[in-house]
């Protein structure tokens, strides 16, 4: 890869990383807005990120587990896309017949999602990214990190359960997308 085009994926990435900044700050003010309308109880935000390195080149890891329905692959889910074209900005899926995701950005190895607000759902605020970083030009690293608040939990103990429950899924996903991109298999 030539110097110029590392410095454009770069640039590319950090402009990504930006336009996702700003949707998560608008989707943070609607949130606070309808929040405060609600009485809501003070946000307990939660950051889980996962990580795993993998014996393949970047664009072949995305190939095999970066489409964004290629979670039923690793995540053992249904997955359905009901609105837009795969990995396009505005495409929705719908996991389990009922989880709503719909994609707020994209790169070449890379997107983020969010969830529609649900009142009575135990995390609000919930958007994750995918992201496969390339390392060398043979080994990449798989980067899952979720961001939620999940007040509506009050009790720690509860959401020491949810948040090891929820990283426990999510360590499994990236060991089973490292093992699917490591086959020789298509």
């Amino acid at each position: 890869m030539s110097i110029f085009a590392k410095k454009n994926k770069a640039k590319n990435r950090r402009a990504l990383r930006m336009c996702t900044a700003s949707i998560v700050m608008v989707l943070a003010g609607a949130w606070a807005t309808s929040a405060s309308a609600a009485a809501a109880t003070p946000a307990h935000y939660v950051t889980i990120v996962r990580q795993i390195d993998v014996s393949r080149p970047a664009s072949v890891v995305w190939s095999k587990v970066g489409h964004f329905c290629d979670l039923s692959k690793w995540l053992g889910k249904p997955c359905d896309i009901v609105a837009g074209h795969d990995n396009q900005v505005g495409t929705i899926r719908k996991i389990d017949h009922q989880v709503i995701e719909i994609l707020v950005g994209a790169t070449a190895t890379s997107y983020t999602y969010a969830q529609p607000e649900d009142p009575n759902a135990q995390a609000h605020f919930y958007h994750g990214t995918l992201d496969v970083e390339p390392v060398t030009a043979q080994t990449s690293r798989i980067v899952y990190t979720l961001f939620y608040d999940n007040s509506p939990i009050t009790d720690p103990a509860a959401r020491k359960q949810e948040y090891d429950t929820r990283s426990a899924l999510f360590e499994k996903a990236i060991k089973t997308m490292k093992t699917l991109s490591e086959s020789t298999s298509k």
